[in-house]
């Protein structure tokens, strides 16, 4: 088992794309602590991870909020002994460009930086203390490619590159405490509940034949991916964003959408 006996933070694992790397995490043998604020579907989620043998604990709070994100911190330390590995799938709402910068309301613009930004910051604090205690760990973002960034508005394109930015500068400076820091950036994923009690990597090819719909990012494409860098397989690896994108962004040949 390639994460056997860590013990993993997953905030904002709840439904859709990020439900199959919790259940991949469990799967792989880590005790799996899941943080979200809606209770119904972090419970989904374990209901499946304890199907399978799992050790899961189910946490409702928002880690946009420094109390909540200190308390599902210390729920985990307190019930696994310590944390190895965070990684916080928190988001922003996606906005399309339909608004231009002038026409975002600054609630709005501060609630998507919020999600996006402040939540790393905040789950990353809490949990810096513990993993420079264990003298290792892994913390992971999950941030998007650039086309998606650019189909959404400012606000969202905003905070999600300042989440490979700050991948780039927490690796840097927590590098000497042997934390490795790393991003990853889907493309457009097939945002759909994620029901599977298995996670399978897709058999579908790469190639698209010229058509860019042929093939959505599916959730295993994250699962996988946010195993290897959770894993020791990975410990030559910090300060990196893999873009899981499917070519999207080196065809460039996505149409945006004209603002409103």
């Amino acid at each position: 088992m390639r994460l056997k006996n860590k013990v993993a933070i997953l905030a904002g694992v709840g439904e859709r794309s990020s439900r199959a790397t919790a259940v991949l995490f469990a799967k792989e043998g880590a005790k799996v602590v899941l943080a979200a604020r809606r209770l119904e579907y972090i419970s989904e989620t374990a209901d499946t991870i304890n199907e399978m043998g799992g050790q899961v604990t189910v946490i409702q709070g928002d880690v946009t909020v420094s109390d909540d994100a200190n308390r599902i911190v210390e729920t985990a330390v307190e019930t696994y002994g310590g944390i190895d590995i965070i990684y916080n799938n928190v988001s922003g709402a996606f906005a399309s460009q339909g608004q231009r910068l002038h026409e975002i309301d600054f609630d709005d613009w501060r609630m998507v930086l919020d999600g996006i930004l402040n939540s790393a910051y905040l789950i990353s604090k809490a949990g810096l203390p513990f993993l420079l205690k264990n003298g290792k760990g892994v913390i992971l973002f999950v941030a998007a490619s650039e086309n998606v960034q650019l189909m959404g508005n400012a606000a969202y394109g905003a905070g999600k590159a300042g989440i490979t930015q700050l991948t780039k500068n927490m690796a840097r400076e927590y590098i000497g405490d042997k934390i490795r820091v790393n991003c990853i950036s889907p493309g457009f994923m097939q945002l759909k509940p994620w029901l599977e009690r298995d996670v399978n990597s897709s058999t579908d090819a790469l190639y698209r034949d010229g058509d860019l719909q042929k093939r959505h990012g599916l959730p295993e494409d994250i699962a996988f991916a946010a195993t290897y860098l959770a894993s020791d397989e990975a410990n030559w690896v910090t300060g990196q964003t893999l873009i899981l994108d499917g070519g999207d962004d080196i065809l460039s040949r996505r149409e945006i959408p004209p603002a409103a």
